[in-house]
């Protein structure tokens, strides 16, 4: 990407690749700039988990390469050690997070132009299953203080980054209301799908804004939404006719299919917004919908 940025407008830049890619990287330039992260520790060899004095449940991350649950391993304590020693994968170094209980996970996601404008969408709340992003509800069900404080620390996150174009934060909201923030990507994100839908602007067309030069504008929502992910093999059981029909009957249902051509278990091959006035009826609605899916597959 270094090299691409020397003959063409890359956005966001290797500045903010170089962060994603590497958690070390990313969890040392959150907290050198002072925003709020899970207590963590970073380990090259795994045996140094025995010495660790870092207070238990634990999540083990590779540094590089973890996506989607891959490169994570769970520890509930001291006993549990030996037994994730055998399976941990990769030649470290592994960042090492304290466990820490949470209301829900938000995401926000963020455009900021090279002059530093900058809009954000509201939080949208995420339910994952197995690591791997389940259901995206828009706007999240949170008080409008708790949506004010998640778009300003991801503003915050973003400018501190110092490049532009568009980004996703993820964070958790703690039982006591506080936020800490959990990862960065720089790129449309998965749990910003539905704005092509419910926003004036899609994260598409703010990122091409971005890249252009051209100005950027506040979304402004015109409806609620739940996005359901379709893993693996439940794109294979909705190209069935009768399990596509009774989906596509759905009066609150639209389906994007990615075009991917190999399927694997746990693989986002696709999803299904549903749209609406209210995500609670919305949620029920994808719900029911995963269960005949799951049903067939």
């Amino acid at each position: 990407m270094e090299i691409l940025e020397q003959e063409l407008r890359v956005r966001p830049g290797s500045r903010s690749l170089r962060l994603a890619q590497n958690r070390t990287l990313e969890k040392s330039f959150l907290t050198g700039q002072g925003f709020p992260v899970a207590d963590y520790e970073v380990v090259d060899s795994k045996l140094e988990l025995h010495n660790l004095s870092l207070p238990l449940p634990w999540i083990i991350k590779t540094a590089t390469e973890g996506y989607d649950g891959h490169g994570q391993w769970r520890i509930s304590d001291r006993k549990s050690i030996k037994s994730v020693l055998n399976v941990i994968t990769g030649d470290g170094p592994w960042v090492v997070e304290r466990i820490v209980p949470f209301m829900m996970e938000l995401s926000v996601v963020v455009s900021i132009s090279s002059n530093r404008n900058c809009v954000t969408y509201p939080p949208t709340e995420n339910i994952h299953e197995d690591g791997i992003l389940h259901i995206s509800i828009s706007p999240g069900r949170i008080e409008k203080s708790i949506t004010e404080s998640a778009q300003r620390l991801a503003r915050e996150v973003v400018q501190s980054i110092g490049d532009s174009g568009v980004f996703c934060v993820e964070m958790f909201l703690l039982n006591n209301g506080d936020l800490i923030v959990n990862e960065i990507a720089p790129r449309p994100h998965n749990s910003g799908h539905h704005t092509i839908d419910t926003f004036s602007v899609s994260q598409y067309e703010l990122q091409v804004r971005s890249l252009c030069d051209l100005p950027l504008v506040n979304p402004i929502r015109n409806g609620d939404s739940v996005l359901l992910n379709i893993l693996g093999q439940e794109a294979t059981t909705l190209l069935k006719p009768h399990v596509a029909n009774a989906v596509m009957g759905n009066d609150y249902a639209r389906f994007y299919f990615y075009g991917k051509e190999s399927v694997r278990p746990g693989r986002k091959m696709g999803h299904i917004l549903f749209t609406g006035s209210d995500n609670e009826t919305l949620l029920k609605e994808a719900i029911e919908t995963h269960g005949q899916i799951s049903s067939q597959t």
